[in-house]
C-alpha cells in the first residue's frame, strides 16, 4: 500500500510540472498585450496606464490537486485499517502464554481466580488488562531461616533466646524447607505467606522448647523435637489454608547466650566425660561378659560330668551290694566271714598299726 501511495503522489507531481512548462511556453510565443496598448497611447498623445497582469486559468490545476489529495487520503485510510488490524491481531495474540514443566499457573480475571492450577504447556487467556497469569515453581524446594539470636546492642530490645523446660536460655536457628502445594491459595491467602510462616514457626518453637530440657534438646531429644516442630508447623499452615507443604525442619544450631557460654562448655565437657566413662564401662562389660559366660559353661559341664560319675558309681555300688546279698543268702557263714575280713582289711589299711607281743622280754603286762 505504501508503494501504491508513493506512485500516485509521483504521478501527480509529474502532471503538475508538465502543465506549468506548457503555460510558460505559450506565454513566451505571444506578444504581451500591454505593448500594443502602449503604442496606441503614444499615437493619440494620451499617457499610458499600467495594465494589470492577465488572469490565469488555474481551475484545471486545482481539480487535479484535490483529486491527488483525495487519493492520498483514501490510500492513508486503507493503510490505517491495515495497521489497526495488525495491532488488534497482535493484542489478541498476546493472550498466549506458556507454563514450564516445573511451574504451575494461576489465571486471574479482573482480580478473581479463573483457573487455580494451569498445567505445563501452551495456553490462552484474554489479553491484559482483562486476564493475567501468575507462575509459581511448585517443585522448587525453598528454605526459610528462623533465628533466635541475642539483641544487636546491650541495651536495645529484648532477646530472642528460647526458654527451655529447665529454665535455661538457648540461642537457636531453624531451617524450614518447604514447597508450594496449592499455588492459588499461596497467592491469595495472604500478602506475605513466608513472613506469616516465620511467625508460626517461632510460636511452635517457643512452645516445644519450653517443654524440653536443655540436655535433651542438645542430645537425645533433638531428632524427636525436629519431627514434632515440623508436624505442628504443618498443622498450623493447613489451618490457615496457605497452600504450603513443609518437607523438613532442621535445628541448625543450639548455643548458649554469650554470658553463660563458659559454664555451658564446662557442662558439655562433663557430659562428654560421663559419656566416655559409660562407653568404657560398656566396653569392659562386653569384654568380660563372654569370658564369664564361658567359665559358667565350663563349670556346668564339669558339674554335669561329676553328677554322671556319681550316678554311675552309685549304680555300681548298688549292683555290687545286690550281688553280695545274693551270695550271702546262699552261704551265710562263709559270706559273713569274707565280708568281715574285707571290712577289717579296709579299715586297718587306713590306720597306723602297732603290734606288741605280751610275752616278749621287757614288756610289762598291765593287771
Amino acid at each position: 500500500m505504501r508503494a501504491e501511495e508513493s506512485g500516485a503522489a509521483q504521478t501527480a507531481s509529474d502532471e503538475m510540472a508538465a502543465e506549468t512548462a506548457t503555460g510558460e511556453a505559450a506565454a513566451g510565443e505571444q506578444p504581451p498585450a500591454n505593448a500594443d496598448i502602449g503604442r496606441e497611447d503614444a499615437a493619440s498623445g494620451t499617457p499610458s496606464q499600467p495594465n494589470p497582469e492577465p488572469r490565469r486559468d488555474v481551475d484545471g490545476g486545482d481539480d487535479e490537486s484535490a483529486a491527488d489529495i483525495r487519493r492520498a487520503l483514501k490510500n492513508g485510510k486503507k493503510l490505517g485499517l491495515v495497521i489497526g488490524a495488525l495491532g488488534v491481531l497482535l493484542y489478541l495474540m498476546s493472550g498466549l502464554y506458556a507454563i514450564e514443566p516445573e511451574q504451575r499457573g494461576v489465571v486471574f480475571r479482573f482480580g478473581r481466580i479463573l483457573e487455580d492450577e494451569a498445567l505445563p504447556g501452551i495456553h490462552y487467556r484474554l489479553p491484559w488488562p482483562i486476564d493475567r497469569v501468575e507462575r509459581l515453581r511448585t517443585t522448587e524446594v525453598r528454605t526459610l531461616e528462623v533465628a533466635f539470636d541475642e539483641p544487636k546492642t546491650l541495651k536495645g530490645g529484648a532477646s530472642d533466646a528460647l526458654l527451655t523446660g529447665d529454665e535455661n536460655l538457648v540461642l537457636s536457628r531453624l531451617l524450614v524447607h518447604y514447597t508450594v502445594k496449592e499455588p492459588a491459595r499461596f497467592l491469595v491467602s495472604t500478602a506475605a505467606p513466608e513472613r506469616l510462616m516465620e511467625r508460626l514457626a517461632r510460636e511452635v518453637a517457643i512452645v516445644h522448647f519450653a517443654r524440653t530440657g536443655v540436655d535433651e534438646a542438645l542430645t537425645t531429644a533433638r531428632h524427636e523435637l525436629q519431627l514434632t516442630l515440623r508436624d505442628d508447623l504443618q498443622a498450623a499452615l493447613d489451618s490457615l489454608n496457605l497452600g504450603i507443604r513443609v518437607s523438613s525442619l532442621r535445628i541448625s544450631t543450639i548455643d548458649p547466650p554469650s554470658a553463660v557460654a563458659t559454664a555451658f562448655k564446662d557442662v558439655g565437657s562433663a557430659r562428654e566425660d560421663r559419656q566416655k566413662r559409660v562407653e568404657e564401662a560398656k566396653g569392659e562389660r562386653n569384654r568380660q561378659l563372654p569370658e564369664a559366660r564361658g567359665e559358667a559353661q565350663r563349670l556346668r559341664n564339669e558339674a554335669s560330668a561329676a553328677a554322671q560319675e556319681a550316678i554311675e558309681h552309685a549304680r555300681g555300688d548298688a549292683e555290687r551290694f545286690t550281688s553280695a546279698w545274693n551270695e550271702y543268702r546262699k552261704a551265710r557263714s562263709i559270706t559273713a566271714h569274707r565280708e568281715y575280713l574285707e571290712s577289717v582289711e579296709t579299715v586297718l589299711s587306713r590306720v597306723r598299726k602297732i603290734i606288741a607281743n605280751p610275752d616278749a622280754e621287757g614288756v610289762r603286762r598291765q593287771p
